[in-house]
């Protein structure tokens, strides 16, 4: 009969299983949860695994004349030593630009102010009003602000979000190039 036939066994499996799942993410309060441990954990394996493939070439040659745990240590100070480094450098140089930027951002913000007044008195054919357009362009400015400081939260979620796969995922890569060889 079609009912025995495994086609129709692994099919209604298969789809009883997509039901299951579906109907389970219905429900916020075990959904939810499950969902914010898999994308905590989903991302630092994801980082790691591409790091270990990198660096296994790297572990393994070195094993060759000193202990894995070593070289992994090796390696980790390499890495740590030139993130230290490129910061220690890196840093200032982009400290010194931001300072650059916000001491010529009010100069040019009115330069720009008064370039576009004038472009927009010699082509205004009648159809745009410089008082109005300012009113606009303010608030439109101030709803933007608005948005800025309600969208904080998100901005910080996400800076935590990025900080836990950044400390994470070194342990999962020591565990990685430890433990598959």
């Amino acid at each position: 009969m079609w009912i025995n036939k495994p086609f129709f066994k692994y099919a209604s499996g298969i789809i009883l299983i997509i039901l299951i799942i579906f109907l389970l993410g219905k429900i916020d309060y075990i959904y939810l949860p499950i969902q914010k441990i898999i994308t905590a954990m989903f991302f630092p394996i994801i980082v790691a695994g591409l790091l270990y493939y990198i660096l296994r070439p790297v572990v393994n040659f070195l094993t060759k004349f000193i202990p894995r745990t070593v070289s992994i240590f090796i390696v980790f100070l390499v890495i740590f030593g030139i993130i230290g480094t490129g910061s220690y450098f890196g840093i200032p140089v982009v400290m010194d630009q931001f300072q650059k930027l916000s001491a010529n951002l009010p100069s040019k913000v009115k330069e720009f102010s008064k370039e576009s007044e004038v472009m927009i008195e010699q082509n205004d054919f009648g159809m745009v009003n410089i008082k109005d357009l300012k009113s606009n362009s303010i608030s439109h400015f101030k709803n933007h602000s608005e948005k800025l400081t309600e969208n904080a939260n998100t901005l910080f979620s996400a800076t935590t979000s990025f900080l836990t796969v950044l400390v994470i995922t070194p342990f999962y890569l020591i565990l990685f190039l430890e433990g598959w060889r």
